[in-house]
């Protein structure tokens, strides 16, 4: 085989490795942006957690930072929180730092999945509380009864949610479903497809190349 025939089959083969990346990525993304619901948002089920303590609070999350939990917030787009409750709930996303400061003592939960299992009490603390509704760092915040639609434009950086009684008290116990905008996954997912298949029909011509080269 000739230098030129086996660079082209190398190049065949970077070529078809990503056009099966970007084919498989963009069918995964289209039939996910499938699952809106009327409100045009992507979301997971409802959840129903429950604990002895103060308060469920998500773990911190990454915006448009480096980890496995970050994401772009143009990507996102509105990120949605629903809550329901027997009783008057309280739920509010903040800056991370914020959320920790005002929880730190106080007992609580740390919701780490969608799963009700996914959920880690901080059982030590003899804090109690303020009223959530009167604290001024969130970036948003609803309370009242029935169901809680909180929506936030996603912003860069790290957060966390938190679900409360409105007056602070213990034992919480709301159904949770978290929900997002992705508002370019269809389109991004057609061009994903698209230049999957250009670049698998490039791979097969290299290689027809690359054959002749032998």
């Amino acid at each position: 085989m000739n230098v030129r025939g086996a660079a082209a089959l190398t190049v065949a083969g970077l070529a078809a490795i990503s056009a099966l990346v970007l084919i498989v990525g963009g069918v995964v993304a289209l039939a996910i942006n499938s699952q809106r619901d009327d409100s045009g948002y992507i979301s997971s089920g409802t959840t129903n957690y429950e604990t002895p303590s103060y308060a469920l609070a998500t773990k911190s999350y990454g915006v448009g930072s480096i980890g496995d939990v970050a994401v772009p917030a143009r990507l996102l787009g509105d990120v949605r929180v629903q809550v329901h409750s027997k009783r008057p709930v309280f739920v509010g996303i903040g800056r991370a730092a914020d959320v920790s400061r005002y929880l730190s003592g106080v007992r609580h939960a740390t919701v780490t999945g969608i799963d009700d299992e996914d959920i880690h009490e901080h059982a030590r603390g003899d804090v109690l509380p303020g009223a959530p509704s009167e604290q001024r760092f969130w970036a948003a915040k609803s309370d009242g009864t029935g169901v809680q639609n909180l929506k936030w434009p996603a912003r860069e950086g790290h957060w966390r949610a938190v679900v409360m009684d409105v007056d602070g008290g213990a034992h919480v116990q709301a159904g949770v479903a978290l929900g997002a905008e992705v508002p370019h996954l269809g389109r991004n997912g057609l061009i994903a497809v698209f230049v999957g298949l250009v670049l698998a029909g490039a791979a097969a011509f290299l290689i027809r190349i690359g054959g002749r080269g032998v």
